[in-house]
């Protein structure tokens, strides 16, 4: 199974929840900017925003750590390969 960012995670649930992304910042008291950079795969999913993610979206917050983990692992051994 190929890794995806959880930014892209991120974005289904909002989706599937017919939330916005400004919506996440309010409930879960992180930055618009900062739900945004990690929608975009700029950022990465913190432990501590996973716990915030996690009574708003209703997935544990090792579910986003581990999307997280596969996806930095993934880009590691790429980079490896290149080496």
């Amino acid at each position: 199974m190929r890794p995806i960012h959880p930014g892209k995670m991120l974005l289904e649930y909002l989706d599937s929840k017919d939330m916005y992304q400004a919506e996440l910042a309010r409930r879960t008291g992180l930055t618009p900017k900062h739900i945004n950079r990690v929608v975009k795969g700029l950022d990465r999913v913190t432990v501590k925003m996973a716990l915030k993610l996690e009574p708003v979206l209703g997935r544990p917050a090792h579910f986003w750590t581990n999307l997280q983990q596969r996806w930095d692992l993934a880009k590691a051994r790429k980079r490896k390969r290149k080496q």
